[in-house]
């Protein structure tokens, strides 16, 4: 087995997962459809960390903090609040549906956000 991480080397994940109200409206910013996107429960997310050998030192759920920013974000006059012209070249002219979508999945508790930090 090739190893990725050193032993004792540390790993953060910030990723978006799955909450309990329900399934996603899409697109969001990492898909189009549901056909491309599979999101973990922080349940899941920790079990698959696990099985690929890390030790979990220390996890959070940071939905809060990116929801008020996500807020805050959307709610900024448009001219202060133009995207970056790589976001604009990414995701073109559905990238304000892709945000609205995502701000409405963490509303309705569809989504949520989480840390972990792991040890390999």
């Amino acid at each position: 087995m090739t190893q990725a991480a050193k032993p004792g080397a540390r790993f953060g994940v910030y990723d978006i997962l799955q909450r309990e109200g329900g399934d996603v409206v899409y697109p969001t910013p990492w898909a189009m459809d549901p056909s491309i996107s599979y999101l973990a429960t922080p349940k899941e997310m920790a079990s698959l960390l696990q099985n690929a050998g890390f030790a979990i030192l220390d996890e959070e759920d940071s939905t809060t903090e990116s929801h008020e920013w996500l807020k805050a974000r959307i709610s900024m006059p448009k001219s202060d609040r133009t995207m970056p012209v790589t976001t604009q070249i990414l995701f073109g002219n559905v990238a304000s549906d892709m945000v609205q979508n995502q701000l409405l999945a963490l509303d309705e508790r569809r989504l949520l956000t989480y840390r972990f930090i792991c040890v390999a």
